[in-house]
């Protein structure tokens, strides 16, 4: 069971839109998912169409122990649960207050729970207090969601060391990782921040961005997730992208150890695209996962030619390029496949030790040798 908190003492970041609609994606990706609404104004509780007056027990007597977490659990969706809050949680600081252990009342509670889930996403107040303490300590992963202004990046360096300072004086290690929201691809400003933003924290940004989408709010404010209220949206794509690299992080390198294949046992593909304005540009497939540019290296020439190149065992593979957080299919290739998102993706087909042909380049593998690269 991965516990991730959705974290940042900013409002306005997306931090509930976040929770709610990751929750929602990961549910359609068949995982069971367990969504806590840990905030006393419950908006990921009203954002998934209940009432927080009407919830006879919620988050309060889970953490004032009148109650335990399964016996407040609703089912919202298919896979999808909500453990609900409401204003009475404004109070439990003061509840707990001379409580030992008070900051590790939701990790017990979590792991008292009866139901098995996949993931547990808990959605934090808009401050680093007790509630958020709480669920840091309970989680093992933090996503941050970060709008892409100034004072938001100003932010991430406050929660960042709030979240050291968390390592260093209790010894819970939690892996950090920032997620780019309300991005507007009209604004200049924008996209520099986002730069800024993948320059300065390179290391824990995710290769997903959260695009401004008019149906997010839409839903919000009709109580649904965006997989239920606009599925061919932006922010459905956005989304089910974040979903999928959540998931991949988890799955890592688990193909690889089933198959025993390592990178000299397979051949290289040199995949190109002409983008010469392009600020950045990655690569995405099934063979790593659907995230950008994990196990690639790349190459860009001065005319804005961006090489990307992969170690690949026999087998068809879907594929995307992914310029300035845009995804794209490969519009040298005209082999395309129906993807899980509606879409579609271009295919790329490896046989062993043969000379792979990806535009206008041939990639030949030696057995038990390096690969090398034949320009045509």
């Amino acid at each position: 069971m991965r516990v991730i908190a959705i974290v940042n003492q900013k409002g306005g970041c997306g931090k509930t839109t976040t929770a709610i609609n990751l929750a929602a994606c990961l549910a359609a990706q068949s995982r069971n998912v367990l969504l806590i609404d840990l905030d006393p104004q419950a908006h990921a509780t009203l954002g998934l169409s209940i009432k927080p007056e009407e919830a006879e027990r919620g988050m309060y007597e889970v953490l004032s122990g009148e109650a335990t977490l399964d016996e407040v659990i609703t089912q919202v969706l298919p896979r999808l649960s909500l453990a609900p809050s409401n204003i009475a949680l404004s109070a439990i600081e003061q509840f707990l207050a001379g409580t030992p252990e008070r900051e590790r009342q939701l990790a017990s509670r979590i792991a008292a729970l009866q139901e098995p889930y996949d993931y547990v996403l808990i959605d934090c107040p808009p401050s680093v207090g007790l509630l958020t303490f709480n669920a840091l300590i309970a989680c093992q992963e933090a996503i941050v969601p970060v709008e892409t202004s100034f004072f938001s990046l100003q932010g991430v360096v406050k929660l960042s060391e709030t979240i050291k300072l968390i390592g260093e004086k209790i010894g819970h290690e939690i892996s950090v990782r920032i997620l780019p929201t309300k991005v507007d691809r009209r604004a200049g400003y924008a996209k520099e921040i986002l730069l800024k933003m993948r320059e300065r924290f390179s290391d824990v940004t995710l290769a997903t961005a959260i695009n401004l989408n008019d149906k997010l709010r839409e839903a919000a404010g009709l109580g649904l997730p965006i997989t239920e209220y606009a599925p061919e949206s932006t922010g459905f794509k956005d989304y089910m992208a974040l979903a999928r690299e959540v998931i991949s992080i988890e799955r890592g390198r688990e193909k690889d150890r089933q198959t025993g294949l390592g990178p000299l046992s397979r051949s290289g593909v040199l995949f190109a695209i002409n983008a010469p304005g392009a600020h950045d540009v990655k690569l995405a497939g099934d063979f790593n996962g659907w995230i950008p540019d994990r196990d690639v290296l790349s190459l860009k020439d001065e005319g804005g030619l961006w090489k990307k190149f992969v170690f690949l065992g026999p087998g068809s593979y879907q594929y995307k390029f992914v310029v300035d957080d845009e995804w794209r299919e490969d519009p040298q290739n005209s082999v395309v496949a129906q993807d899980t998102l509606g879409g579609q993706s271009s295919v790329v087909v490896v046989e062993a030790l043969t000379v792979t042909m990806v535009k206008d380049h041939a990639v030949a593998a030696r057995s038990g040798g390096e690969p090398q690269v034949v320009p045509m």
